[in-house]
């Protein structure tokens, strides 16, 4: 059977205030035609359907008329959960609709729901908690088993964990929790004649210390973050229940194979460049070739809807406005080196001459860097003094005359004061 696995949709993100609602219809309409033109059997999507927990109505319009579309009238089931973005209770509220047209949406790591057949004739049953099993009316289709665990903080986990007869010892930290939980699941479910996967939206490591192979794991800029007190911790590729044969997982934005034995772990990343730490970065989603028992074999197809994020180092207010006039298409967050400080006219006409410029970091050759400052010269005039400092604070800009005449009035009352 074939699988596609996307994740991290973030809909109705904004980067700084621009909206990206007609990107992301965009980019989901390549997803829904590439599911169609690789004959796709079943559709993953690994957390993060929204960028809020209380999403624009737009955005919850674009998510069900997608999700409608890739389950190809309930012949295609599609499953969905939720991420550390999204509201569980709002993911899952319309599961019972959903399910009949083969969508499963999965808030809670232990859901558990009445057995369905979908309109597309595709069974779906839930014979322990967090697990799915499908069953698909064609001939020589294997069942498949899917351990879907939406993300849950710590204090969530927990709480699940108590109501559960399994995970009771004392002591236990969660990621040995968690791991018995998955174990606990696939020793009653996945077996050799089935296609066995686990779905989760987490940060995963490949099992050695972290910050020794976690250097290209990085939860992204702007992304609200999973690694914190309280929140969940790391996850091991070795917490993973034996018998899997692929983990779908969700959270980082860029694609990646975690780990590749003893089956594979990816991220596929988002469809769209969602911050500056993103910029440059090409977008996919995987496809996922698997038959029970076997290997998976993974391919990757790039997405190409939506503007790409750009950092530019020009020299001069000259570069930078005829490099902005050729790439108009794209967001921009723009290093200019200049010899002296950036008037605000010229940074007007920077701002004007590009729809989508996102910042402006002008690096003045005149201004010390943080770390070539040394002791100021106290003997200079305060003017100057003044100005320095506020070009050091204001990213390398020339005080606006404005500012420089407030100062000025600061000076005279504070003299007129000390007579």
């Amino acid at each position: 059977m074939r699988i596609l696995h996307t994740s991290d949709w973030h809909l109705g993100k904004r980067l700084l205030h621009f909206s990206r609602l007609e990107e992301q219809r965009s980019v989901l309409n390549e997803i829904i035609v590439l599911a169609e033109q690789e004959a796709v059997d079943l559709v993953l999507i690994s957390g993060d359907l929204f960028d809020s927990f209380v999403p624009p109505v737009e955005a919850q319009e674009l998510l069900y008329s997608a999700l409608k579309e890739l389950s190809r009238g309930g012949s295609r089931p599609v499953i969905a959960i939720a991420g550390n973005h999204d509201s569980a209770d709002s993911i899952q509220a319309p599961d019972a609709l959903a399910r009949l047209h083969g969508i499963i949406l999965a808030g809670y790591p232990h859901l558990q729901l009445p057995m369905i057949k979908t309109d597309g004739n595709v069974q779906i049953s839930f014979p322990f908690p967090g697990l799915l099993e499908l069953e698909f009316p064609a001939p020589g289709m294997p069942p498949v088993r899917i351990i879907a665990t939406p993300y849950a903080n710590e204090r969530r986990f927990h709480q699940i964990f108590q109501n559960l007869e399994i995970l009771t010892a004392e002591g236990e930290g969660l990621v040995e929790r968690l791991t018995a939980f998955w174990k606990a699941a696939a020793d009653s479910f996945f077996k050799p004649e089935t296609v066995n996967i686990l779905m989760a939206h987490l940060f995963c490591t490949a099992g050695r210390e972290v910050g020794e192979d976690t250097a290209a794991l990085q939860e992204p800029e702007d992304e609200k973050p999973i690694l914190y007190p309280g929140g969940l911790p790391p996850v091991p590729v070795s917490a993973f229940p034996e018998y899997t044969q692929y983990v779908a997982l969700g959270h980082l934005h860029r694609k990646q194979l975690v780990a590749e034995r003893p089956f594979p772990v990816c991220y596929p990343g988002s469809p769209l460049a969602y911050s500056r730490s993103e910029a440059e970065q090409r977008k996919y989603v995987l496809i996922i070739d698997i038959e029970a028992g076997e290997t998976p074999v993974i391919s990757e197809s790039e997405l190409h809807s939506g503007r790409s994020i750009l950092r530019p180092r020009v020299h001069g207010v000259d570069e930078a406005l005829s490099w902005l006039r050729n790439h108009k298409e794209s967001y921009v967050e723009m290093t200019l080196e200049l010899e002296d400080y950036l008037s605000s006219k010229e940074r007007r006409s920077l701002y004007e001459s590009h729809p989508r410029l996102l910042t402006l970091i002008p690096e003045v050759s005149s201004v010390p860097q943080p770390d070539e400052r040394g002791a100021a010269d106290l003997d200079r005039p305060i003017e100057e003094l003044f100005a320095d400092y506020f070009a050091i604070a204001h990213e390398g800009n020339r005080p606006p005359d404005e500012i420089m005449g407030l100062f000025h009035e600061v000076l005279a009352s504070r003299e007129e004061g000390t007579e």
